[in-house]
């Protein structure tokens, strides 16, 4: 029976080209403030209330310059096929708003190979961005993570007070055009670009958060929420390496490294 078994398995992979040709990987996320690991305890004037963000279009490389698409692994919460939710606040302390469930880490399904990039775009791709989320599936269901005015999704949200000033992320697709739930297009679109070199399997990925926030003392709105021409937005764009005016990929990102072995 074992035999006959392990005879149709591998009939089964044969024809469908699945099995030994792909790998189930796990890829570890960490968001820190510089050296100090994130928490909604706080630290130090700093009082974090929310960090999310979505990810989509992750591939991974090798040397010799070939790239394969690295498959979301659905599971009905955090992850379809096409996009997911990494979530760092855990409803507690001064993330009292927010949720107890936590999302740190990507499952993925890749070729077997061995890769050395590991690649990803920050945000909601165009179809998504802009259907209704009203029906929308999970992770695309969360009203804290739309942005109704501009009729799409906060891409990263990050909220917090930094000495007593309160300060934000909010990065998102602007210059919209179009009514809620038909935008025909987005004059900035604003979906950063992350390439990885030196990666390997057991690695993580780790965003520094603090540089994704500029607080000012006396603005009419604290932080950035990616309008054109905003002070605020200069820093953190320039830490996702991109182009404040025209919303696309410029320069080359600091806001996220590898680390471990």
């Amino acid at each position: 029976m074992r035999l006959f078994l392990a005879v149709i398995l591998s009939s089964a992979c044969l024809l469908t080209g699945g099995c030994a040709s792909e790998t189930d990987l796990r890829v570890p996320f960490e968001a820190r403030l510089g050296d100090w690991p994130f928490s909604c305890e706080g630290k130090e004037g700093f009082r974090p209330q929310d960090l999310r963000f979505f990810v989509h279009d992750v591939q991974v490389s090798d040397g010799n310059g070939t790239s394969a698409p690295a498959h979301l692994v659905p599971d009905g919460r955090w992850q379809t096929d096409r996009i997911a939710l990494l979530d760092f606040e855990d409803g507690t302390e001064s993330c009292a708003d927010g949720s107890a469930a936590t999302n740190t880490e990507l499952v993925l399904r890749v070729p077997r190979g061995e890769w050395t990039r590991l690649s990803f775009r920050v945000g909601v791709p165009f179809d998504l961005n802009h259907a209704n989320p009203a029906l929308a599936e999970t992770p695309l269901n969360l009203s804290r993570m739309h942005w109704s005015w501009q009729g799409g999704y906060k891409f990263i949200r990050f909220d917090a007070t930094v000495d007593g000033v309160p300060t934000r992320l909010h990065l998102g697709s602007t210059a919209c055009e179009g009514e809620m739930n038909a935008i025909t297009g987005c004059g900035r679109a604003n979906r950063p670009e992350i390439a990885l070199d030196g990666f390997r399997p057991g690695m993580r990925v780790v965003l520094d958060a603090a540089s994704l926030l500029d607080s000012r003392e006396g603005s009419d709105k604290p932080g950035c929420m990616s309008e054109l021409d905003d002070p605020e937005c200069e820093r953190p764009f320039a830490a996702l390496g991109l182009d404040p005016a025209t919303g696309e990929a410029a320069g080359t990102q600091a806001a996220f490294r590898l680390e471990g072995s």
